[in-house]
């Protein structure tokens, strides 16, 4: 009698085993992945920004998680930077990307005579580069110093 008490206490603790690991692994929600893209321009200005997420392989295709177009798969995606001079996107897979940010700046000056002022408005592009590591649930950082573009 004990035996087969014994073994019903097995099968059913490893049915019981069997659908908790089943009813737990479908309820999983996975986690998506964050970059949060930090940019520095010498003049001190940041936001407004664009901020491109790109692939270096051939055929790659970023699973950005808030893009509708094409079932969210995209090969680059520019978001631009919010006051604080940050872009941030968010993932559905891990990815290796990388990154360009450009802005246009612009001054006015007067170039006029003394007495006769003539003002005109400078535009400089300044830009920066990098990589970054997108993992489920984390939230990678990288900051992007502007410098003069190098084409």
């Amino acid at each position: 009698m004990l035996s087969k008490f014994s073994h019903f206490l097995k099968s059913s603790s490893a049915a019981y085993i069997a659908i908790m690991v089943f009813a737990v692994g479908c309820g999983v929600k996975e986690e998506p992945g964050f970059a949060e893209i930090k940019v520095m321009s010498p003049n001190g200005k940041a936001e407004g920004i664009d901020v491109t997420i790109y692939c270096t392989e051939p055929n790659c295709r970023i699973p950005i998680a808030t893009n509708f177009e094409a079932n969210g798969i995209v090969s680059d995606t520019t978001v631009k930077t919010n006051k604080e001079g940050v872009a941030t996107f968010e993932f559905k897979e891990p990815a290796v990307l990388a990154v360009y940010a450009e802005g246009i700046f612009s001054t006015v000056k007067d170039i006029g005579q003394p007495g006769f002022p003539q003002f005109v408005t400078v535009y400089d592009t300044l830009c920066g580069e990098g990589f970054v590591t997108i993992a489920k649930g984390e939230i990678a950082e990288e900051v992007i110093e502007l410098g003069e573009c190098i084409q």
